[in-house]
Order: C-alpha cells, then sequence, then structure tokens
C-alpha cells in the first residue's frame, strides 16, 4: 500500500508539472496564432501595396512609352523639315540647337539631326535649280 501511494504521489507530481508544461505551452501556441494571424495580415496589406504599386508601374510605362513615341515624333518632324526650304531649314536648325542647349535634346540626337541638316545642305548645292521636274 506504502508503494502504491508513492507511486501515485510520484504521478500526481508528475502530472502537475505536465499540466503546467501543457499551460505554457497551451499559451506560446495562442501568442503563436495571434502573431501568425497579424503576420497575415501584414502579408495581405503588403500583396495590396503590390498589386497598386504593379498598376502605377504599368501606367508609369505607358507615360513613358507615350512621351518617348512623342520624342521620336518631334525628332522626326525636325528632320523632315530639313528637306524644306533652307530658310525653313535653318530656322528649324537653330530650334534644334536651342533645345540641344537647353538639355532637352541628347548628343546622339543632336549628332543625327546635324546630319540630315548637313547632308541637306550639300545636297542643296549640287541641284541645278534651273531645272525642277515641276511645271508652273
Amino acid at each position: 500500500m506504502q508503494k502504491l501511494s508513492i507511486t501515485l504521489n510520484d504521478v500526481e507530481t508528475e502530472l502537475k508539472e505536465n499540466r503546467k508544461k501543457v499551460k505554457i505551452l497551451t499559451e506560446n501556441n495562442d501568442a503563436l496564432n495571434i502573431k501568425v494571424k497579424s503576420l497575415e495580415k501584414k502579408i495581405d496589406k503588403q500583396e495590396d501595396e503590390i498589386d497598386d504599386l504593379k498598376e502605377k508601374n504599368s501606367k508609369l510605362q505607358s507615360a513613358i512609352n507615350f512621351f518617348e513615341n512623342l520624342f521620336d515624333r518631334l525628332v522626326k518632324f525636325i528632320k523632315n523639315k530639313m528637306f524644306g526650304k533652307e530658310k525653313e531649314r535653318e530656322d528649324y536648325w537653330n530650334f534644334s540647337k536651342d533645345l540641344y542647349t537647353h538639355n532637352i535634346f541628347s548628343d546622339k540626337t543632336i549628332e543625327s539631326i546635324q546630319d540630315d541638316y548637313i547632308w541637306n545642305k550639300e545636297n542643296d548645292k549640287h541641284k541645278d535649280k534651273s531645272r525642277d521636274d515641276f511645271e508652273l
């Protein structure tokens, strides 16, 4: 009987210790669940921000494409004006140089325009002005 009593006391002590451990583990588990929920909310918020940023990025890319196209059309327009009358060509060349001076045109762009300007100016010298293909 005494041995049984000692064994029961040992089991009771062990159960109390295990209950304390279970309680601590349960509290830790609850705390971790709260932290997981908090992190899930944070992830959801960040995913929403990522979606917003992707949409803004797409809009910005569209705007960049629009302005690149617009700039290319401006350069093409100026180059086409280099084929015109000499006075018009000089005006557009001066305008192009102003844009370059104000850092609107890059070195590459102004060089390209300058090449067209020089080529057209040289070709004007070689034109036989008395022999036009058009009749008045």
